[in-house]
C-alpha cells in the first residue's frame, strides 16, 4: 500500500502493519519478585578496590517490555524506586525465607584435647 492510500479509514490496519505487537524478549535474566542489589556508580578511573555492588537488597517490581529488558524495582517495604535498569546493573541475591536460628551452647564449643 503506497502512502497516498492511506486514509482515516485504514488507518489501523496501516498501523497494525508497521507496529504489530512483539513479545518481550525471553530471555529476560530477572522475573517480578526476585531480590537484587544495584550497581554503584564510580567514576571512570576510580583506583583500587572496592565493592561494585551496594549492600541494600531490592525487589523486581516490573518488567518493562524493552530490548534489552529493563526493570523497575522497589524496597523491601513496598517503596517504588525511580527509574529502570538494565541487567548488568542488578546482582541477584538469594534470601533464605526463615532461616532457624543456631542452638550454641557450651558443649558444642569444647575443642577436642590432644593428650
Amino acid at each position: 500500500m503506497a502512502p497516498v492510500d492511506v486514509n482515516s479509514a485504514n488507518v489501523d490496519v496501516v498501523f497494525g502493519r508497521l507496529f504489530h505487537n512483539e513479545k518481550p524478549p525471553s530471555n529476560a535474566r530477572f522475573a517480578v519478585g526476585d531480590h537484587v542489589r544495584t550497581a554503584i556508580q564510580r567514576k571512570d578511573f576510580h583506583r583500587g578496590f572496592a565493592p561494585q555492588f551496594g549492600e541494600q537488597v531490592f525487589v523486581i517490581r516490573k518488567r518493562l517490555r524493552t530490548n534489552p529488558p529493563t526493570y523497575l524495582l522497589s524496597k523491601l517495604n513496598g517503596k517504588e524506586i525511580r527509574g529502570a535498569l538494565y541487567e548488568q546493573q542488578l546482582l541477584p541475591v538469594f534470601i533464605m525465607p526463615n532461616p532457624e536460628p543456631m542452638n550454641i551452647t557450651a558443649a558444642n564449643l569444647e575443642t577436642e584435647t590432644d593428650d
